[in-house]
């Protein structure tokens, strides 16, 4: 007898299913509100459990029928040793019924619950859970609707879905929606480390986390290739076995990537690629690798802690910390940024591996930040008037840039004064054709304006209604605007002379060089 029963293996996920609420890992919000609803007698008749795969909606659906049924209960806290609680937990209740959504999609399906769940059960309450609901057909649906609607106050149904965007809004709005999360890796980790402990087993923290990530917050999914990453070797987690069995890139190799693309070396990313690339290893899983690594960079750089934000061991983080005091967040913000672009647009290449590595290749032949700021640093000097500009005057903010504002020599009093600022507050892009007229004049009830001729006059002379009704404001009373074109320099009759101080300025910045053969014409 010892021997037979020596022959059946309870796998991991099985035999470390939570059988309360308290041990449910990361649901928090839901058992809690379960909890109370139990111990106030609040029953709903119809409950909808949405999450992703392994979060724990059908064990907690079990849970809830155990609580509704126990010989205690309702109660929040179901003892597991009562009659109602065995038979539950061993399949064999008459009163709790399991339906697999995507086998029984057909109304006939459901037309047989309708006429079951008339009859009383043995116990309290009949439960129907039916998992993966969303694969019942649209005639299931209405079959069920009717008995949602009015159901018998024995009856409670638990609808478990992976997709419930799926559900018809009529069912939707019969049920009390519970939304299950996605379990944060160092809590899949943290639990992987305590069942670790209570099997005896001997357990890396690295390998855990390594586990923990790719179960992508599924505890299931974790506890699944735990299971089989300890038949696959002696009964020790280590590091190593969990990337050969699970097939994952080792993390030197995608940290040596990521230092390689911080310090632009170009080459040593072509280099490292290859590498990954002869291991067989899926590029575009390595893309997403890298978005998570540097987004992991950008948090330790920003906060400088790993804990509950960055999905790096304290190993990894210890080395980054030293290499990111040279980086400034703007480097590794813009990196992600343009890994994320390229991932955005890898569906239209014919070749993942060959569009990463362009990716990278731009990425590291790329200037540094610094000297973008540098040159940006350089063009406001320009922009506001530095050295090399003082005979040339200073470059407009309006699009025209070149045009030479001759406010010095402008000729105004202080009411004209106090009416440029009041003209600025009311339009910026008036105010700044304003600023090239050589003079402001108010007589009487006339204000005479004179700029030179050209772009400037022009946009005044349609904005004239604009300018009054703004000088009407003002002064508070009719004014009469009248706009006089001057000759003078506007700024669009410069020769491209490469002595001309502003022109050599401009070449220096932007690395260019003066054509003298090509008009320019006015669109």
């Amino acid at each position: 007898m010892d021997v037979r029963k020596d022959m059946y293996y309870t796998t991991l996920a099985r035999r470390w299913r939570p059988q309360s609420f308290d041990r449910v890992v990361g649901q928090e919000h839901v058992t809690r509100v379960l909890k109370n609803a139990l111990s106030q007698g609040r029953i709903g008749h119809a409950y909808l459990f949405a999450g992703s795969r392994g979060v724990g909606k059908t064990t907690v659906a079990r849970i809830l029928a155990r609580a509704l049924n126990c010989e205690k209960g309702p109660t929040p806290y179901p003892c597991n040793t009562c009659l109602p609680c065995k038979d539950i937990l061993k399949g064999t209740s008459v009163d709790v019924i399991e339906i697999d959504g995507a086998s029984n999609t057909g109304v006939d399906d459901v037309r047989e619950i309708r006429e079951n769940v008339r009859y009383l059960p043995s116990g309290r309450y009949r439960v129907y859970i039916i998992d993966e609901v969303h694969m019942l057909s649209t005639n299931a649906f209405n079959a069920l609707l009717k008995t949602l609607e009015e159901p018998p106050a024995h009856a409670v149904f638990i609808f478990a879905t992976t997709e419930p965007h799926k559900i018809p809004p009529t069912i939707l709005s019969r049920c009390q929606r519970f939304d299950f999360k996605r379990l944060p890796t160092k809590r899949i980790k943290d639990t992987l480390k305590e069942i670790a402990v209570a099997e005896g087993i001997e357990a890396e923290d690295k390998a855990l986390l390594l586990i923990a990530r790719e179960a992508e917050g599924s505890m299931r999914d974790a506890q699944v290739m735990l299971d089989q990453i300890l038949a696959s070797t002696d009964g020790r987690v280590c590091e190593r076995d969990v990337v050969d069995l699970l097939g994952l890139l080792d993390r030197e190799l995608l940290n040596s990537l990521g230092e390689a693309i911080l310090l632009k070396d170009g080459e040593g990313c072509v280099r490292i690629l290859r590498k990954i690339q002869d291991f067989g290893y899926d590029e575009r899983r390595l893309w997403q690798e890298l978005i998570a690594l540097f987004r992991d960079l950008f948090l330790l750089r920003l906060t400088g802690d790993t804990e509950g934000m960055v999905e790096l061991s304290e190993d990894e983080a210890g080395p980054w910390r030293e290499r990111l005091e040279s980086f400034s967040l703007e480097d590794i913000q813009w990196i992600l940024q343009s890994l994320s672009k390229g991932y955005e647009e890898l569906s239209k290449s014919f070749s993942p591996h060959l569009a990463l590595e362009i990716t990278l290749l731009r990425i590291t032949t790329m200037p540094p930040l610094s000297d973008i700021r540098s040159l940006m640093e350089r063009i406001e000097e320009v922009l506001g008037g530095g050295e090399g500009l003082k005979d040339a005057g200073r470059l407009s903010a309006h699009p025209t840039a070149g045009c030479e504002p001759l406010r010095e020599e402008r000729q105004e009093g202080p009411v004209e004064k106090d009416l440029l600022g009041f003209i600025k507050k009311k339009s910026v892009p008036l105010y700044t054709h304003f600023e090239f007229a050589t003079s402001l004049r108010l007589e009487g009830e006339t204000l005479f304006i004179e700029i030179p001729k050209g772009i400037h006059q022009e946009y005044l002379q349609e904005k004239r209604e604009d300018i009054e009704r703004a000088c009407r404001e003002f002064f508070k009373k009719q004014i009469r605007v009248v706009i006089r074109g001057v000759k003078g320099n506007g700024g669009m009759d410069r020769e491209g002379n490469e002595e001309d101080p502003y022109i050599k300025d401009v070449l220096e910045i932007f690395g260019g060089r003066v054509y003298k053969d090509i008009k320019l014409r006015r669109v």
